[in-house]
């Protein structure tokens, strides 16, 4: 028979688990969330403004990442990494918000 206090270090020791387990899914969801969020709003950009006509000789057109620099592909790979930031500091900001609240529960 286990005495009272080696049955609540027990308790103790699963509730701390489940927290555990539930904060592992609460960041995985987040993370999942905010690359979905920076995906869909790189899409959304992509179709809004496909291209913009350049006043170049030959009449290519610069697609709008390209307006950011002077090689389209190098404006694509900006655009792509500002995605790729949002989505980590709209993370990290979920994180900090989730330790605050967990901090005033405790």
């Amino acid at each position: 028979m286990r005495t009272i206090e080696e049955q609540l270090h027990q308790i103790k020791k699963m509730e701390f688990d489940l927290r555990k387990r539930n904060r592992r899914r609460q960041v995985a969801m987040l993370t999942v969330g905010t690359a979905l969020c920076a995906v869909l709003l790189l899409c959304t950009v992509i179709k809004r403004f496909p291209s913009v006509q350049s006043e170049a000789v030959d009449q290519t057109p610069i697609f709008y990442g390209g307006m950011l620099a002077a090689d389209p592909w190098i404006g694509f790979l900006i655009v792509i990494i500002l995605a790729f930031l949002l989505g980590v500091f709209a993370t990290l900001l979920s994180l900090k918000i989730l330790k605050r609240r967990n901090k005033r529960d405790a």
